[in-house]
């Protein structure tokens, strides 16, 4: 169970990731292709003085709390437009600060609804069998499911995390507005982790 955790808290990154390129790859692969002639002839090579300049755009150097302040910008509006397309309940994504265990930093989460819930279930059930064992009375939590027998999550999110994949660049073909929040989080995550890593190398 924990290795499960340890996983998801790096999931939707990833399926963020994947979506856009998955998304990238579809489109590029359904472009019309143009009837144009091969040019062999060196008289249709422009002179190298005739080509453009290449540009090179110098981006503005922030530091790096700004630049991770900028990716969960990014991601909280990658989130509640998902949220606010997406048609079923137990795809929307929450995010929130929990502590971590043997540490004495928080850190942040992001899980959809259905792996807080088989979290919350498989929770319960632990909770049953414990008090079978130790002949407490009482009736089974509310929250289990299956008569006191979860899912386990190692079986019940995975197939729900490929279902939310699917959902995810189904709605990036759809919405440009999504498609344009996702490729902004992207590209401020990959900036953020090349910042991170030469943050890494200077110590």
């Amino acid at each position: 169970m924990e290795k499960i955790i340890v996983l998801s808290r790096q999931l939707l990154s990833l399926l963020l990731v994947s979506c856009l390129s998955q998304v990238s790859f579809a489109q590029a692969d359904s472009a019309p292709e143009t009837d144009q002639p091969v040019a062999n002839s060196s008289a249709t090579i422009a002179p190298a003085r005739e080509r453009p300049t290449e540009e090179i755009t110098v981006t503005e150097q922030l530091p790096l709390y700004r630049l991770r302040e900028m990716t969960i910008e990014a991601e909280d509006k990658v989130y509640d437009l998902f949220n606010d397309l997406v048609d079923e309940k137990r795809f929307r994504i929450t995010c929130g600060t929990e502590k971590r265990s043997n540490s004495l930093f928080n850190y942040r989460e992001c899980k959809p609804e259905f792996e807080r819930q088989a979290t919350r279930a498989e929770a319960q059930d632990h909770m049953a069998m414990w008090r079978t064992t130790t002949g407490q009375a009482g009736e089974l939590p509310s929250g289990s499911v299956s008569g006191g027998i979860a899912v386990p999550q190692q079986f019940s999110v995975p197939m729900q995390q490929k279902e939310l994949q699917l959902k995810m660049q189904t709605l990036a073909r759809e919405n440009p507005e999504f498609q344009k929040a996702l490729i902004e989080f992207v590209e401020t995550k990959q900036r953020l982790e090349s910042y991170e890593r030469l943050d890494d190398s200077d110590q």
